[in-house]
């Protein structure tokens, strides 16, 4: 048996707000209350290994598609865009490529290839099987690994959006991770279909995207890893009468994280900047950034000694 459990909890806020807005038919001003969750599921899944037949699991978990896309979200802060895992401003929940919503998921290992299979059912449609994903991953021995992973999500939507033709949403990834001698490379190359939203002037787009992102670091003395890369997603299709057409995902990243845990993308402190051409919706050129922050990771099992 297997099972995890992962929340967020929204600090210093209650789950309830109030919004004040001018009532369109007296012009005074009136009070609004909307609902919003202080504790939140990230994760919360269960399974079973059946040794070298896989695992079962069951739940809000990591999707398939997250096996191969997660070679370039090894930043802290930004990155991600371009695969498309978190797409639609969500955590990729449901359509399946991110923490996939009331999932199925099998996983096997065959020889040199890791092997996933998975299927949703939200219950939002009929029949109920809402999407379906695959990934293969092939692994040479030598820390190099090739991977390739496809989701489509069958969608209903009335009335259609701008941007909609009416076909299921799509998303194809690719690419490799090399991960030894100190280096950790990942390079990925990202197709998808009626996958994205963008919303402007109270309107919500729906777009195609193709997307590359590539992520290197080099660790040091154990204890200090630069990192950098970039993160592209350009949008296909896109309804330049809603959305002005330089739109896009165009960051350059970097960082240095000084690790005070053996595990590298656990526990250390860091900063990380972006920089480049990114635009919003309006064609707004995003500004750069700089963020510096800590993060650390407690596990009880490696506290008793049982890991």
């Amino acid at each position: 048996m297997l099972g995890r459990g992962e929340w967020s909890i929204a600090l210093g806020s209650g789950d309830t707000r109030y919004n004040l807005t001018e009532n369109p038919d007296t012009g005074l001003g009136s009070f609004e209350s909307t609902k919003q969750q202080a504790l939140g599921t990230r994760l919360g899944y269960v399974g079973m290994r059946f040794g070298k037949y896989g695992e079962l699991t069951l739940g809000k978990q990591w999707g398939v598609y997250y096996d191969v896309s997660i070679w370039t979200d090894r930043f802290v802060v930004f990155g991600a865009r371009s695969t498309s895992t978190y797409n639609a401003g969500t955590d990729g929940g449901q359509t399946g490529e991110g923490r996939a919503d009331d999932a199925v998921a099998y996983r096997v290992k065959l020889g040199p290839l890791r092997v996933g299979l998975q299927a949703q059912f939200l219950d939002t449609r009929e029949p109920t099987l809402d999407s379906v994903s695959g990934s293969v991953i092939a692994e040479t021995g030598a820390g190099l690994r090739f991977g390739a992973t496809y989701s489509r999500a069958f969608l209903d939507l009335t009335p259609a959006l701008p941007g909609y033709d009416g076909k299921d949403a799509e998303a194809f990834t690719f690419g490799f991770e090399f991960d030894g001698a100190g280096f950790r490379l990942g390079a990925l190359g990202t197709w998808t279909h009626d996958h994205e939203l963008v919303q402007n002037g109270g309107v919500t787009v729906m777009y195609d995207t193709l997307g590359a992102s590539v992520f290197v670091a080099r660790r040091f003395w154990r204890s200090w890893m630069p990192y950098a890369g970039f993160d592209f997603a350009i949008p296909r299709g896109l309804d330049t009468r809603y959305v002005d057409g330089d739109y896009g995902t165009r960051d350059l990243i970097g960082g240095l994280r000084w690790l005070y845990d053996d595990r590298e993308f656990f526990s250390f402190v860091y900063a990380e900047a972006r920089t480049g051409r990114t635009r919003d919706a309006t064609g707004a050129q995003a500004p750069d950034a700089l963020m510096v922050g800590i993060r650390f990771d407690y596990s009880l099992r490696r506290a008793l000694g049982l890991e």
